[in-house]
């Protein structure tokens, strides 16, 4: 199977196949290979530690797991926001998360996680399209007091 039918066939079994539409596949494996790349440096960077294997890697290994961060591939989010959720994915706790808006002037998100022993870890975007991964947290009571917790996978409507 060549490279970009194994990439086709991993986004079609994320409900995503839609990104290969259209477009050369050859070009469209090679970005996501990048923009995966992309994750690993920022990772390295702002964790001090290297992802083992490389996200490229991985995601065909931990599908599952990795699923989410997957589906971020099909829309424009920022390699920040993308690290972030892989960290939620391994594990990280969301413990605050910050979002201003003001009618086209301003947009700030910042996600703050626990992450082991990394600590306190802070991620933050001005892009209005990273605020779609607002709507993959797990978002609950639990006695009464709010809590996000998970970044989940949307799934195509089967009815």
């Amino acid at each position: 199977m060549s490279n970009q039918d194994r990439w086709l066939e991993l986004f079609k079994e994320a409900d995503v196949g839609f990104v290969f539409a259209g477009v050369d596949a050859v070009e469209c494996s090679h970005r996501i290979e990048r923009e995966l790349a992309e994750v690993d440096s920022f990772y390295l960077e702002r964790i001090g530690q290297a992802l083992q294997p490389p996200l490229s890697h991985a995601v065909f290994e931990q599908f599952d797991k990795l699923r989410p961060l997957i589906q971020t591939f099909a829309a424009p989010i920022t390699t920040e926001m993308r690290a972030m959720v892989f960290c939620v994915l391994d594990g990280a706790r969301v413990s605050e998360i910050q979002f201003e808006y003001v009618f086209m002037q301003d947009l700030k998100l910042r996600v703050t996680l626990e992450y082991g022993e990394y600590g306190a870890i802070v991620f933050r975007s001005t892009d209005a399209l990273d605020v779609e991964i607002l709507r993959h947290f797990g978002i609950m009571k639990v006695s009464g007091l709010p809590v996000i917790d998970g970044y989940y996978s949307l799934r195509k409507r089967t009815d």
